[in-house]
This record gives structure tokens, sequence and C-alpha cells, in this order.
């Protein structure tokens, strides 16, 4: 004979496979592999920006590389932080990065520290942060 008030667990067992903390790990996941896809571009911007130089690049076409680079890490960085001030401070921790590999090139054979590349990933941020902000509101 059943209690009155009915089996308890019955109802919390059936509910398990649609309850919402469920549906979630699968955010979890995306946001994990946000993360892996952002750092493994951190490091392939790392390892193309710290190379030694060789023959230089027309100068036009180096701030251009420079300003889709950095606008393609601010897109990478919108997932992996979603929106509002976590957004915001991963897009300037972008720009410190970009800094730092900046003066680590004063370090290199051939390299050399340049404001004008700084000023070109700050635009590049700036872009891939509108770019970013557009892509959220059409979906």
């Amino acid at each position: 004979m059943a209690r009155p008030g009915g089996n308890w667990l019955r109802p919390v067992c059936q509910a398990a496979p649609s309850s919402h903390w469920l549906a979630n790990l699968s955010i979890v996941a995306r946001m994990k592999r946000a993360h892996l896809i952002l750092l493994s571009y951190a490091l392939l911007v790392a390892y193309v920006s710290l190379r030694p130089g060789g023959a230089g690049v027309i100068e036009p076409w180096d701030k251009l590389g420079h300003l889709v680079t950095y606008a393609l890490f601010a897109l990478l960085a919108f997932p992996a932080s979603g929106r509002g001030w976590r957004y915001v401070a991963l897009c300037v921790a972008i720009l410190a990065y970009s800094g730092l590999l900046e003066i680590g090139q004063s370090f290199m054979p051939g390299r050399v520290m340049s404001a004008l590349d700084l000023l070109a990933n700050l635009a590049g941020i700036l872009v891939g942060a509108l770019a970013s902000v557009v892509l959220r509101r059409g979906t």
C-alpha cells in the first residue's frame, strides 16, 4: 500500500533527464571548448609574433595583418567570457598581451617593437568587439 502523499522518489527520478542543471552541462562543455580555442589562438599569436624576423613585410599589409589577427582574437574571446564586464576585461587583457608581445619582439633578431603595431592591435580588438556585439544581436 502506498503511503499518504505518494512516492516522493518517483517524481524526482522521472524529472532528472529533463532537469535544468543537466541541460546546462552542454553549456559548460562549450565554454571549456571556447577557452581551449582561445588559449590555442593566443599561443599561435605568440609563436608568430616572437619568431626571429626575416624579410620585412610591406608596411600597410603588416598593419592590416595586426588588425585582422586581433579582431579574430576579440571574436574568439566572446564565447569564452560571455557579455558584459568579463568580455571588456578580457579585451583589455588581450591588449596587454599584445603589448607584452611587442616588448618581446624587441629582443628577437630582426624584429622591432612598434607603437603603430600596438595601435593596429587596439583597432583590431575594437573591430572584433564591435563585430561580436553585432553578431550576438543577430542571433
